[in-house]
């Protein structure tokens, strides 16, 4: 949440308006209540007690004294009320009030600033968790591919070298055809030749 223009619009108007009727109508706003140049008096206003004037200290005016008996004191100012309708001032709570929705704005503002961070964070992480399984997936596949490749490549070689084991087993087979037809000879030969008889 943002400070609005409307909002520090109005709220400066106001500020604005205390500002002229407390400089006006008002005493005290700036502190001390009797400046320290004239003591006892207080600027724009008349001060006025029977049968003893009231007490005007730094931060306050004392009407009514502590001992008893019939005793009155008065303010009143000095000049008329030009306005139609008379505000009354808090100055101080405004500024006070003013001061604290600052800071409240402040910290909305921080704590906007951290949504804000939270959303981009979910967003490089989502951005990263689809990186990550592209990533995943290309490897794969070319795991795949290569085990393939590989395998295709393999496939290759032992149909390449079956002739060569076809030539060995014809050899193999060739020598035991000649073997047995040797074989058959020499008993031939042997059965048909003379017996000899002791």
């Amino acid at each position: 949440m943002r400070f609005s223009p409307a909002l520090a619009a109005l709220l400066g108007a106001t500020l604005a308006e205390a500002q002229f009727l407390i400089s006006e109508l008002s005493f005290g706003y700036a502190g001390r209540i009797s400046p320290a140049e004239n003591p006892g008096h207080i600027p724009n206003f008349i001060v006025s007690g029977q049968p003893s004037m009231p007490e005007i200290l730094s931060s306050k005016v004392i009407l009514t004294p502590v001992a008893p008996g019939n005793a009155r004191g008065a303010i009143w100012s000095e000049q008329p009320l030009l306005h139609s309708n008379w505000i009354v001032d808090r100055h101080a709570e405004v500024k006070e009030l003013f001061a604290s929705l600052q800071s409240k704005l402040a910290l909305l503002d921080q704590l906007a600033a951290f949504q804000q961070r939270i959303v981009a964070l979910e967003n490089e992480v989502r951005n990263m968790n689809s990186e990550l399984q592209q990533k995943i997936a290309a490897n794969e596949r070319a795991v795949h591919g290569a085990l393939r490749t590989h395998h295709m490549s393999l496939t290759q070689r032992v149909t390449e070298s079956v002739p060569g084991h076809g030539r060995l087993i014809a050899v193999i087979v060739g020598t035991q055809v000649v073997l047995v037809a040797a074989y058959v000879l020499y008993k031939r030969k042997k059965a048909n030749s003379p017996k000899k008889y002791l």
